[in-house]
């Protein structure tokens, strides 16, 4: 959801930001899905016709998930490794009891 990242970080997590695009990370699912209606109806300028009373198919090479996922597979072994242990920080701090200090102090 809305500002998902941001409550991440309070909470003491490192997201994946140095490594990957999250900038669709502090959109809703609404926001996303109208982006990429929108971004269909750029390509395909008698969509809109079609899709006024009908489910759409996002073409998955025009969908920017798509995308971001297509990113992450080409990724270079050295930012594979950062991913690791960035969620290996992740996963220490939520079990070592990190997040529970975190809401404690504030």
């Amino acid at each position: 959801g809305r500002y998902a990242y941001k409550a991440l970080r309070a909470f003491g997590f490192e997201t994946f930001g140095r490594v990957i695009d999250e900038g669709f990370g502090d959109m809703n699912l609404e926001d996303l899905k109208q982006q990429e209606e929108e971004e269909n109806d750029r390509s395909s300028p008698s969509h809109k016709h079609h899709h006024q009373h009908q489910q759409q198919f996002i073409s998955p090479g025009k969908s920017r998930i798509f995308r971001m996922l297509s990113a992450i597979q080409r990724l270079e072994k050295a930012d594979w490794e950062m991913l690791e242990r960035i969620a290996d920080k992740n996963r220490e701090h939520l079990m070592c009891g990190g997040v529970c200090h975190r809401l404690e102090s504030q």
